[in-house]
């Protein structure tokens, strides 16, 4: 298992130092070992208190549905049926043909253009 080495930051290049160096191997400063610094108390303050309370409710009524009865006598969600959409699922082909049946005005995408003369 290995050991920890207690570092302090230099007070010069703010490296990780070991406190018993007597200087810094970086910048070679004299190495300051003040008392260690406070730990937390483990406590969450009232800011993050409330930011977590507010985030929790936005992703509970975020998974909320519409829960009021259809004609069906069901969620109004299962009496929808689906409206259909141009657009096909990710990565199938198109299910028709998408071009245009009317002439074509002007020259092709990266065509030269034709000659006004």
């Amino acid at each position: 298992m290995l050991e920890r080495m207690p570092l302090v930051l230099c007070q010069v290049c703010s490296r990780h130092v070991r406190d018993s160096e007597p200087e810094c191997p970086f910048c070679h400063a004299a190495v300051v070992v003040g008392p260690p610094p406070p730990r937390p108390d483990g406590r969450v303050s009232r800011a993050t208190a409330a930011a977590i309370a507010l985030s929790a409710s936005v992703a509970l009524s975020a998974c909320g549905g519409d829960k009021t009865p259809g004609p069906g006598g069901g969620d109004a969600s299962s009496d929808v049926e689906p409206v259909p959409t141009a657009q096909p699922a990710y990565g199938a082909p198109a299910p028709f043909d998408a071009g245009t049946d009317a002439p074509v005005v002007g020259p092709a995408y990266g065509a030269p253009a034709p000659d006004g003369g």
